[in-house]
């Protein structure tokens, strides 16, 4: 019976070793889905910007 005992202890610790696992890749996962929202939100203001500059440059020379 030992070697069951072992191969129940190796079981959980697999187990466990994949819930960290999987913990570690939900987060670098979050971590990318974040950096690229900020990305987009900054290219997006860029774009406003711009598009600020072009329409008061009009006006200006109106």
């Amino acid at each position: 019976m030992t070697s069951l005992d072992d191969l129940k202890n190796k079981a959980s610790e697999v187990k466990d070793d994949l819930k960290l696992k999987a913990k570690e890749a939900t987060l670098g996962a979050e971590k990318v889905a974040d950096n690229l929202k900020h990305k987009a939100q900054e290219t997006l203001l860029k774009g406003e910007k711009a598009l600020n500059d072009l329409k008061h440059g009009k006006d200006e020379d109106a």
